[in-house]
């Protein structure tokens, strides 16, 4: 199995494809998770992640709502901003019926994500509009494997 010699989480408002690129990663053999399994509440994800030592196996992560705080130290922070036009699309993409509310929502945290940015929090920013496996391969390029 791929492995990275740190943790990667990926942040990214909704629809930015964050799932996609956990479902991508685990199909090429990669462990990924998204912390979206981990519970339905910050508090249930954050407590999932404060038990992972830092010398766990390491794994790919759709962050979610998770803080950069809340990783074990030497985790890897990547950003998946699609262009708005992009991110519009797949939230309306999804179907639901609130779609205009999860529209506004998507392009806030697109925005909050930017500044964070521009703070210097991520490793790497994503911003091509590509399917999962061209993400995934920006990712494994910028974090190589460890030679063997």
């Amino acid at each position: 199995m791929p492995t990275w010699p740190h943790h990667i989480a990926v942040y990214g408002p909704p629809g930015a494809g964050k799932t996609s690129l956990v479902q991508a990663a685990t199909a090429h053999g990669y462990s990924a998770r998204d912390l979206e399994e981990d519970g339905r509440t910050y508090a249930e994800r954050a407590a999932a992640l404060a038990g992972l030592p830092e010398t766990a196996p390491c794994t790919l992560f759709g962050a979610a709502d998770a803080t950069p705080e809340d990783f074990p130290a030497g985790t890897r922070f990547v950003l998946l901003a699609p262009s708005p036009d992009e991110l519009v699309r797949r939230v309306k993409g999804r179907g639901d019926q609130r779609n205009h509310k999860w529209v506004e929502h998507a392009l806030q945290v697109r925005r909050e994500h930017l500044v964070m940015a521009d703070e210097g929090v991520f490793d790497l920013v994503i911003a091509v509009d590509g399917p999962p496996a061209v993400v995934l391969d920006i990712i494994v390029a910028r974090f190589p494997e460890p030679a063997r």
